[in-house]
Parts: structure tokens; sequence; C-alpha cells
């Protein structure tokens, strides 16, 4: 593998596509994974989720870039370091896009619009809310949320409301556990890794992992219980 390749592996972060498993749930949950054609829809969905996703952290990357370049982690990120000329690879990312978003509309008309609305949302969050207190969090849970009834529309099943809830919470619940756990580990450096940090404090965190685990397992009971699932 040259270090050239290595580098825009870096840069769309394929371990990252792991969140999009989530696109799995109503394959899962709605009895649907001995169906051949279903288990393929979902594959084919999981892989253009992922893409696009990738294309949304390169732009991410390259808005953050002068912002990362004075940072002691992500200056070494290839925009920020300099190592990846800026200009090829936005061309490529944006025809990577524009080929899953075409191929998108060809698998469901409604999963491309769910795409296409997850790819403006994540380039406003990292604008503007991921700079705001608990909306920082919200933001990435809504992310969930769109993974799980995209995964849904692929396989034509109806999706619970109480299902959607449980994954909000189960997602606040990872986001929250998630910043507890920069602020124990980084400490004093914390609000040089994430300016956010410094609107947190532990007690602050663990008062709302109790609550969003509280609700996470209110809402599976009421999704197992609930007349449409039954």
């Amino acid at each position: 593998m040259t270090k050239t390749t290595k580098l825009y592996l870096k840069l769309i972060r394929p371990h990252q596509w792991i969140k999009n498993f989530i696109l799995f749930a109503g394959l899962i949950f709605g009895k649907k994974f001995t169906n051949l054609e279903a288990v393929l829809q979902s594959i084919y969905g999981f892989v253009l989720f992922s893409f696009i996703a990738s294309c949304q952290y390169v732009i991410n990357d390259y808005l953050d870039k002068e912002e990362d370049a004075k940072h002691p982690e992500k200056k070494h990120r290839p925009f920020a370091s300099g190592a990846i000329e800026p200009t090829k690879t936005l061309v490529f990312t944006t025809i990577l896009f524009c080929i899953s978003m075409i191929l998108s509309y060809i698998l469901n008309p409604y999963f491309f619009g769910l795409v296409g609305f997850y790819f403006v949302f994540n380039i406003i969050y990292s604008v503007y809310l991921k700079h705001t207190v608990i909306l920082d969090v919200m933001a990435i849970s809504v992310g969930f949320v769109i993974r799980a009834i995209a995964g849904a529309l692929i396989v034509n099943v109806d999706f619970s409301n109480w299902l959607l809830l449980c994954t909000f919470m189960l997602s606040l619940y990872w986001g929250f556990g998630k910043r507890r756990g920069e602020l124990i580990l980084l400490k004093d450096g914390a609000t040089h890794h994430r300016k956010i940090l410094q609107e947190y404090s532990v007690v602050y965190l663990d008062l709302m992992l109790g609550i969003t685990a509280a609700l996470t397992l209110v809402s599976y009971i009421m999704y197992t219980v609930s007349p449409i699932t039954i």
C-alpha cells in the first residue's frame, strides 16, 4: 500500500463506517434477514451511506484544516499537515458524492432524500452545532436515527416510533459517555482537544447518563409491548 493510499484512507475514515451498521436494524427487526434480496439491498445501502459519510468527513477536514493545524493531534491529518493537495481531493470527493447520490436514488428515492439530508445536516453540525452545548450530542444522535430510518426504508418495513426513540436515547447515552471519557482522560487539556468540553463537567454528564439510560430502557420496553410490535 502506497503512502498516498494510506493518506486517502485516513482522510475517508473507513473505521467510522461501523456506525452505519445500524442500517441493518430494519432488516433484523423486520425479520427480513432470511430474504436474500432484502439483505443485498441493505448491504448496497450500507456501502452508499458509508461513501457519502466519507465525503462529509473530507469536507469537514478541509473546512477545519487551519484550526486542526494548531492542534497537537489533529495537525497530523492529511489536509492540516499539507500531505494531500486539496483541489484534486475535493474534485474526487465531489465525483464520488455525485455517483453515490445517483445510485442512492436508483436504490430508493426516499433513501436518496435521507442521505442527502444527512449530508447537509452534518455540514451544519460541523460549522455550527458542534460548538453548542447539548446540541452537539443531540446532533450526533439525530444522525443515528436517520441511519435507522434509512435502513428500514431500503427493505420496505415500517419503523416503530418507540424503536426510533430508543435509538435516539441510546445514541445520547453513547454521546454523553464519550464526552465524559474525554474529560477524564484529557483532564486539563480537554478544552484544547474539543472547545465545547469546557461547557461540561463529570457530575453533569453522570446525571445525563443516568437519565438517558433510564429513558433508553423505558422506550425499548414500550417498543416490545406496543400493539404494532406484537
